[in-house]
C-alpha cells in the first residue's frame, strides 16, 4: 500500500500536515473498525508509525 493510499483512503487525513493534524484531533474509537475493515493490521499501523517518527 502506498503512502498516499494509506493516508487518504484508510486513515482519512487528506493531504499535508494541516489535514493530518485535523484528523488526529478528530479521530474516534469508532473509526478504528472502519480502518480495520479496510485491511489495516496492528503491524501495518506500527510500521507506518515508525515511518512517520
Amino acid at each position: 500500500m502506498s503512502l498516499p493510499e494509506f493516508g487518504r483512503e484508510v486513515i482519512g487525513w487528506g493531504t499535508g500536515p494541516k489535514d493530518a493534524k485535523q484528523r488526529l484531533e478528530s479521530i474516534q474509537k469508532s473509526d478504528l473498525r472502519e480502518i480495520q475493515d479496510k485491511g489495516t493490521t496492528l503491524a501495518m499501523a506500527e510500521e507506518w508509525q515508525a515511518f512517520y517518527e
